[in-house]
């Protein structure tokens, strides 16, 4: 029973975590550059369209 308390913890700790890192990640986007959001959102765009033609071959 301690065991699965002490995962039950362990996960709490990592989600916590990811959720103040994520909170975090778009804060700071706020002060990115609008130049530099394009770049970023071309970026995805250019990975998303590669994804999907290796996918399609």
């Amino acid at each position: 029973m301690g065991n699965l308390l002490n995962a039950d913890t362990l996960v709490g700790n990592i989600l916590g975590s990811m959720l103040l890192l994520g909170i975090t990640g778009v804060t700071l986007l706020q002060f990115v550059p609008w130049g530099m959001k394009k770049l970023l959102l071309k970026q995805l765009e250019l990975d998303n369209t590669v994804s999907v033609l290796k996918s399609s071959s």
